[in-house]
């Protein structure tokens, strides 16, 4: 009965709960055990990623570039993969159990292909949520870069009115500290978006110094 133990120790590994089993009276009819039949011929031959597949809801954000991202997610990432390997394990123990041994198996199975489909939901969020924060950053970048231009052009021609005395040391200083401010903010958001490529890049099993951000995406 040595598979009948793996089995069970699957099943708590897999995080599956077997209810408690209470001993019945001895005048009651014992259970007839599940007969060989009852168990899916298809999970001996169904790949991981038919029985963990997910819907595609990410399709409905209308982006080409998120969604070759997710695909390429669900396709490479090592959560995936291992959850994967681990319901094929499940998968040929269960197909090779006994008939007192379905039960378990089942369950075992059962909990390994939820493991499965949750791993890619994980993934498929997890890219969906960085690469909109990249998009965002990516956008903010681009407004304090061209606030960043107004205000040097705000300097430099107030340290010619300065020069001039059209105005004074005050006003300058004022827009020499937004000038400050804003170079730091852009800075905060580069490396925001620089984070937020660099999770992409984990996300889909890429190196992050080879990961390239597409550009165009329409997100927003």
């Amino acid at each position: 009965m040595w598979r009948f133990s793996t089995c069970c120790l699957l099943a708590v590994l897999t995080g599956c709960a077997t209810p408690n089993v209470q001993e019945q009276p001895s005048e009651k009819p014992a259970v007839p055990a599940p007969q060989a039949a009852n168990l899916p011929t298809a999970w001996k031959h169904a790949t991981a990623s038919e029985t963990a597949a997910t819907t595609p809801w990410w399709e409905a954000l209308n982006d080409s570039v998120l969604d070759d991202l997710i695909v390429q997610s669900l396709t490479s990432n090592p959560d995936i993969h291992i959850a994967d390997a681990r319901l094929s394990e499940i998968r040929g123990i269960a197909a090779d159990a006994d008939p007192d041994e379905q039960a378990v198996a089942s369950a075992a199975l059962n909990a390994a292909e939820q493991d499965a489909r949750a791993s890619r939901l994980a993934v498929a969020h997890a890219v969906t949520t960085a690469y909109a924060d990249a998009r965002l950053a990516e956008k903010r970048k681009g407004l304090l870069q061209q606030r960043m231009r107004l205000t040097h052009d705000l300097t430099t021609r107030l340290n010619r009115k300065l020069q001039a005395g059209l105005t004074n040391s005050r006003t300058l200083r004022d827009a020499e500290q937004t000038e400050i401010e804003t170079h730091q903010a852009t800075t905060r958001i580069h490396h925001d978006f620089q984070q937020a490529v660099n999770q992409l890049a984990l996300l889909t099993g890429v190196a992050p110094i080879e990961f390239k951000l597409p550009a165009n995406g329409d997100f927003f």
